[in-house]
């Protein structure tokens, strides 16, 4: 297998593989801090090239053509090392590559670096599961075939294969902006195979069934990424009829189409008919506890795959891994566990969020506590970032089981003090800054009417610590219609709501922002609150009506004050910091 790949590999060079050999300035000294690293370590010649090949191409131009080169080395490595006998030892060399790019996440990077960075480490942690697979496996050769395995071929392009199954991958088809990589695993793995099959096996149908939050369309997307496809994704409750899709029956493209089941019978009869004519892969994806038709429809010409909830263990190690932990494997497995037991042992407050959000929420903080704080050892450093990322939502009676679930995830002496002020307002003043800190939008309660002066005047004081200005809007949200929310169109012209009046006034000034607004009420109206959801997540932007997008600033912020929290959804919940005031309402007097 080795001579063969290095036939290809010397043919695939000598063609002009974009940005395959080139000498890069951003790249190079990374790929001297790997040399010495492997060096170092004993590594045979093979390890080195592993590891050389790719890092000349870290931030520079497109990420999907960095993996694709980590995906082809990874593939000459696993193959030399089963030609060698020396399987064996596959583990420790990627672990010692993934160690080193997570060495070089700890400190201040340029965007496109860093993004470049991450997505190399999300592969490599795929990569040394693979090689782990592959030493337990009685049959490591079968269980690499069905692998996506990647090869270069003569003319700038490369095969990818999969149980026996080939596919041409073009590194001018990728996409340029995708940044992206999702974690792998064996849900993945499932997919990957299936899809295989689909597009390239006959199969002609992928079809994914799963609750959600099992990741069903973002892997699809993951997969065309991966092999240079334009995965085309519709909403099936926006499809009526066959004008949805039949533009996008275009070489090169996958269509996707989400919750199948909301899609009228005919309709989805039509597209698989008018896919497999025009040789298009179609992938459903749907939860069939919610009823379907859609099995019946596709019957035996489809891949079938279960989708399950992820191990959350893994994921949180890619999360900590990419801000700079060495230790991301163990810290992952820890932190999943506590936010397991929190779950279990914690009242069942409406706005406790133990989902993956918080998790990436307690991530980051980890991050820039490594990069900021004296605090050296791992554990500590996970400790302190979920306290500074959850405390400050705790009730009053779940506050010893919080500090028990720290103590015996990390160990007593991971545990680092996060001091509370005893006087209502200074608490009251702890909690907020802590919680603006790291999250741009946030939710103060309990805040009555007569609250409201107070936590103004908190506010006001926060904010000129920073340099940030504070204003409120106009009203309270209670009794307001998403006309008068966010605004629309009257008599042709579009006028703002009062909400979308004050953000557009908050952004305009000089110096950060932070806007206030009361609520007045505990009745998170979906009609409403649903329409914020893109500005308190990571896109930080209010999509209006009219077309229009109003976006935050990197200091500006967003915090409301409530009685409750009501009927709020958990997706409302976790995209916003809970400040819990009532924590300290005792001692207000």
């Amino acid at each position: 297998m080795a001579r063969q790949l290095q036939s290809d590999r010397s043919a695939s060079a000598s063609s002009g593989i974009p940005n395959a050999n080139v000498s890069i300035p951003l790249g190079a000294p990374m790929q001297e801090q790997f040399s010495q690293h492997v060096r170092s370590s004993g590594g045979a010649a093979y390890e080195n090239d592993f590891i050389e090949q790719v890092m000349p191409l870290v931030g520079q131009g497109c990420t999907q053509v960095l993996l694709l080169n980590a995906r082809v080395s990874f593939t000459e490595l696993v193959e030399k090392s089963m030609d060698e006998g020396a399987i064996a030892a596959l583990e420790d060399i990627v672990k010692s590559a993934r160690s080193m790019v997570i060495s070089s996440m700890k400190g201040e990077l340029p965007k496109d670096v860093r993004a470049s960075l991450t997505a190399l480490q999300v592969l490599l942690q795929e990569q040394q599961h693979t090689a782990a697979n592959l030493t337990a496996a009685t049959d490591p050769v079968g269980a690499w075939e069905s692998e996506m395995c990647f090869y270069p071929k003569p003319g700038g392009t490369f095969e990818c294969r999969c149980e026996g199954l080939r596919a041409t991958v073009d590194p001018e088809t990728m996409d340029r902006n995708n940044d992206n990589l999702l974690v792998t695993t064996n849900v993945t793995r499932d997919i990957r195979r299936a899809f295989f099959h689909a597009a390239f096996g006959g199969a002609d149908v992928l079809l994914v069934d799963g609750v959600a939050g099992t990741g069903k369309i973002e892997t699809c997307k993951d997969i065309c990424a991966m092999l240079g496809r334009n995965c085309v994704v519709m909403k099936g409750a926006n499809i009526e009829s066959d004008l949805h899709w039949r533009e996008f029956l275009r070489p090169g493209n996958v269509i996707c189409i989400e919750d199948a089941n909301q899609v009228p019978r005919s309709v989805i009869e039509a597209a698989i008919s008018a896919a497999r004519a025009a040789k298009v892969p179609l992938c459903l994806t749907l939860n069939s506890n919610n009823g379907t038709y859609v099995q019946e429809v596709v019957g035996s010409f489809c891949a079938f795959v279960r989708a399950e909830v992820p191990d959350m263990s893994i994921i949180l190690s890619s999360m900590l891994a990419s801000e700079g932990l060495y230790q991301a494997d163990d810290l992952g497995n820890r932190l999943s566990g506590l936010f397991e037991y929190f779950k279990t042992n914690c009242t069942k407050q409406a706005y406790y969020d133990w989902g993956l959000r918080k998790m990436k929420c307690v991530a980051k903080e980890a991050g820039k506590t490594a990069r900021t704080s004296a605090l050296m050892d791992e554990r500590q450093i996970l400790s302190a970032a979920v306290q500074a990322s959850c405390a400050q939502s705790m009730a009053p009676i779940d506050e010893p089981m919080f500090l028990r679930g720290i103590f015996e995830h990390f160990g007593a002496d991971a545990f680092v003090p996060r001091q509370m002020p005893s006087d209502f307002w200074n608490a009251a003043a702890t909690k907020i800054s802590r919680t603006l800190a790291s999250r741009h939008g946030s939710l103060c309660l309990p805040v009555v009417e007569s609250d409201e002066p107070f936590v103004m005047a908190v506010l006001e004081e926060e904010a000129a610590k920073l340099g940030a200005g504070v204003s409120c809007m106009l009203g309270r949200v209670e009794g307001l219609t998403p006309l008068d929310m966010f605004g629309g169109f009257v008599d042709g012209a579009w006028r703002d709501g009062s909400f979308t009046a004050a953000l557009r006034d908050a952004v305009c000034q000089e110096r950060p922002s932070w806007l206030v607004v009361f609520c007045g009420s505990d009745n998170f109206k979906e009609e409403i609150w649903g329409k914020l959801h893109t500005l308190l997540d990571d896109n930080k932007c209010l999509c209006l009506d009219s077309g229009e997008i109003i976006k935050l600033r990197p200091a500006d912020r967003i915090i409301f004050a409530a009685p409750g929290v009501g009927d709020a959804t958990p997706a409302l919940i976790s995209r916003l910091g809970i400040a819990n005031l009532d924590a300290h309402r005792r001692n207000r007097l």
